[in-house]
């Protein structure tokens, strides 16, 4: 298939074929997000977790993150 007769679809048309999808505009995420070495000899194994919100308008999204 040639590029120039593909044709642009949203995600929410072919996320799932047959069905029924609740797609959301916000999102709450968390999580351990890395398991770091010890910066410091004798400091030990350090975990790094956090915590965002993204929100999208149509083909747009935005992401903010605290970790």
């Amino acid at each position: 298939m040639r590029e120039e007769k593909l044709v642009w679809r949203r995600f929410t048309e072919v996320a799932l074929k047959g069905g029924y999808v609740a797609l959301r505009n916000s999102a709450l995420l968390g999580g351990l997000a890395r398991l770091e070495s010890e910066p410091v000899r004798g400091a030990g194994l350090q975990f790094a977790g956090g915590f965002g919100y993204r929100h999208t308008w149509g083909s747009w999204w935005t992401l903010g993150t605290l970790t």
